[in-house]
């Protein structure tokens, strides 16, 4: 269970006015919750990973995809269930490679989402974009400079 002083931290979180702010909060809650003796491993439906979830959310507002991607991982890569907090985090991380031209690794994190959530409107959308992204970017690679004699 979280100390009083945690769920404080995480509710000023939730309803800061800006990301760095809620990032925070967030982090400081996440901190009091694991300083606390006999914390609980992160399980599905934690407040641990709750937090991580709200952290990433914030990370990818204020644009740290590096962080974004370093918390989704964190969450989605723990042994369990998939849970929502997994499926937003590897909505998160998908977002957040695509932005950095990780292209490969979104549409990675597409086809999990698939098969998480089948025939999902928005992945299969966002998955044809990256999609399109990487064959222009194949096909600029291919049309390098030329070579005149």
């Amino acid at each position: 269970m979280a100390t009083r002083e945690a769920l404080d931290h995480y509710q000023r979180g939730v309803h800061a006015r800006s990301a760095r702010e809620a990032l925070e909060c967030f982090s400081r809650a996440l901190n009091l919750y694991r300083r606390q003796p006999g914390s609980p491993p992160p399980s599905p439906g934690s407040f641990d990973r709750d937090i991580l979830a709200w952290m990433t959310k914030a990370c990818l507002a204020m644009e740290n995809l590096s962080k974004v991607i370093k918390l989704a991982t964190e969450v989605i890569d723990y042994d369990g269930p998939i849970d929502e907090f997994s499926v937003q985090c590897l909505c998160y991380r998908r977002a957040a490679r695509r932005q950095l031209g990780r292209l490969q690794e979104a549409f990675t994190d597409c086809l999990i989402l698939n098969q998480i959530i089948p025939m999902n409107r928005e992945n299969l959308f966002v998955m044809q974009w990256i999609a399109t992204e990487m064959q222009e970017k194949r096909r600029h690679a291919g049309s390098g400079p030329q070579i005149v004699s």
